[in-house]
């Protein structure tokens, strides 16, 4: 026989103060749930923009090397 869970009401702590999101007004839930996704897209292009950074010095250090090594070849010559 399954056991009948009840499930837990999302929350979220603001100020040190715990708030149960069904029972907020369905306006301050859409700012709940704006600020949430802006923080994610936060967390996400942060992520990204050091990828990006890693990226970008990788290159750098390629194209250095390659014209180092033609200002070589150049001297040789």
């Amino acid at each position: 026989m399954a056991k009948n869970k009840k499930e837990k009401p999302e929350t979220f702590t603001y100020e040190d103060k715990e708030y149960v999101i069904q029972d907020m007004k369905q306006e301050e839930q859409a700012y709940y749930f704006h600020v949430r996704d802006l923080q994610n897209k936060l967390n996400t292009n942060a992520f990204t923009g050091d990828q990006l950074r890693i990226a970008q010095e990788a290159f750098v250090k390629k194209l250095t090397d390659s014209l180092k090594a033609e200002e070589v070849e150049a001297e040789v010559e």
